[in-house]
């Protein structure tokens, strides 16, 4: 595995190093301790400029989408982020150099992981904010405690919720997350009834003194908690998902999921509680994990079933060993499919998906033409003989995996998305990706085997992380290329450093100083 790179830039990489998008992206570890680069080029005289100060540190309005990864932001001096920034992400990254400490009132997401948020000095999030997640940070320094009426979303993990001294969720709150925290400062202990969804993990619901979900619920997740305190016993007839993750539902005393229960999701726990054995006709999806389906007596999923999940369970209750043909969508993990003696998906199956277990029990070694997606996980794709992916295949993907078995080494012109983490690609032996490709991403893995080292004209976006993209030798990015996101990894590969038309601004460092390249212009420095 290749070294991170370090948070200044090696001089040995080339001066080329370019990250190509037609929106402003980012570049990890590369603005630590420099004059920041980015420079906004709107202006007749900034598209002909090869060479100028940089600004005062504002990322330009144009810009689509902002990520930083285990780097600084230091270089926005200014310490705001622009009105039309749509999505600020910082991972082990500091934003103390925001030294504003507010986020713009059209700022639509703000996500601070590992980090710290106490620059926002004013600890006040904005009305319009669409989004809030802090994962092991601290939101102390949101001093007022409330978060805003129109916040739509509020996450924390493993952090602190009791600087919200008001302990009130508002009301038009739609989704409270609070993983590994506390939420006794929730006093009240009430989900207001227009909360759309509530979960808990590892933590506690005591505090909802309560005991009851209001009607208006959408979705009650617990996992590792205790659902005691509702006391009720009972999911009311509105609830549309019910989930309970290494918990007990002894609590729910009648036994009987509601017939308008959408989807009954159990994780390692008991469904014993489900006396009668049935799932009702209008089930849309059963998912069991690490669970018992025998009280399933039946051992029959009804015609209506739309999605058969189970994971690390047995499925030797389906007695029939068929699948239903109107099944959406057959997911096996850690399983035995063995139960399918046919051994043929149907064809109607949207989605085949099999991660850790064996397909070998798929004994024609088919996928059906009508086949969506094709995804396998440390599994083995050798028991598919014919080595084709079907042409209607949209999406294939392998993970940690082997794709040895797909001799032809071509994928379909149809393929809408290629995805290959961990794995080895070498048997696309023509090293081509077609030009309907819409994204290739390549993580930890090896992208070498594309011999060509071009991306097609179409393809939308380019993902390497941790990666190599020295194959890439024409060193060119297509102008159809909307995004290109590296992330610890190495651009130098990018001999040519020529910036597509579509991109608006550009930087390369010379070891000296940063040289701003116009649009459509290429300035290799030195």
């Amino acid at each position: 595995m290749r070294q991170p790179v370090q948070s200044r830039p090696d001089r040995s990489l080339e001066s080329e190093e370019l990250l190509e998008s037609g929106m402003l992206i980012v570049s990890i570890c590369l603005l630590q301790g420099y004059p920041n680069p980015w420079l906004n080029l709107n202006t007749p005289e900034s598209s002909t400029t090869a060479s100028a100060s940089p600004t005062h540190g504002e990322l330009p309005p144009s810009l689509g989408l902002a990520v930083v990864l285990l780097g600084r932001v230091g270089a926005l001096r200014t310490g705001e982020l622009p009105p039309s920034l749509g999505l600020a992400v910082v991972l082990l990254g500091r934003v103390g150099a925001l030294r504003t400490g507010e986020l713009p009132p059209s700022l639509g997401l703000a996500v601070v992981l590992l980090g710290r948020v106490g620059a926002v000095r004013t600890g006040e999030l904005p009305p319009s904010l669409g989004l809030a997640v802090v994962l092991l940070g601290r939101v102390g320094a949101l001093r007022t405690g409330e978060l805003p009426p129109s916040l739509g979303l509020a996450v924390v993990l493993l952090g602190r919720v009791g600087a919200v001294r008001t302990g009130e969720l508002p009301p038009s709150l739609g989704l409270a997350v609070v993983l590994l925290g506390r939420v006794g400062a929730v006093r009240t202990g009430e989900l207001p009834p227009s909360l759309g969804l509530a979960v808990v993990l590892l933590g506690r619901v005591g505090a909802v003194r309560t005991g009851e979900l209001p009607p208006s619920l959408g979705l009650a997740v617990v996992l590792l908690g205790r659902v005691g305190a509702v006391r009720t016993g009972e999911l009311p007839p509105s609830l549309g998902l019910a989930v309970v993750l290494l918990g007990r539902v002894g609590a729910v005393r009648t036994g009987e999921l509601p017939p308008s229960l959408g989807l009954a999701v159990v994780l390692l726990g008991r469904v014993g509680a489900v006396r009668t054995g049935e799932l009702p006709p209008s089930l849309g999806l059963a998912v069991v994990l690490l669970g018992r389906v025998g009280a399933v007596r039946t051992g029959e999923l009804p015609p209506s079933l739309g999605l058969a999940v189970v994971l690390l369970g047995r499925v030797g209750a389906l007695r029939t060993g068929e699948l239903p043909p109107s099944l959406g969508l057959a997911v096996v993990l850690l399983g035995r499919v063995g139960a399918v003696w046919t051994g043929e998906l149907p064809p109607s199956l949207g989605l085949a998906v099999v991660l850790l277990g064996r397909v070998g029990a798929l004994r024609t070694g088919e996928l059906p033409p009508s086949l969506g997606l094709a995804v396998v996980l440390l599994g083995r794709v050798g028991a598919v003989w014919t080595g084709e992916l079907p042409p209607s295949l949209g999406l294939a993907v392998v993970l940690l995996g082997c794709v040895g078995a797909v001799r032809t080494g071509e994928l379909p012109p149809s393929l809408g998305l290629a995805v290959v983490l961990l794995g080895c690609v070498g048997a696309l032996r023509t090293g081509e990706l077609p030009p309907s490709l819409g994204l290739a991403v390549v993580l930890l893995g090896r992208v070498g085997a594309v011999w060509t080292g071009e991306l097609p004209p179409s393809l939308g976006l380019a993902v390497v992380l941790l990666g190599r993209v020295g194959a890439l030798r024409t060193g060119e990015l297509p102008p159809s290329l909307g995004l290109a996101v590296v992330l610890l990894g190495r651009v130098g590969a990018v001999r040519t450093g020529e910036l597509p038309p579509s991109r608006r601004v550009g930087a390369v460092w010379t070891g000296e100083q940063w040289t701003l390249l116009a649009r459509g212009e290429a300035r290799v420095g030195h």
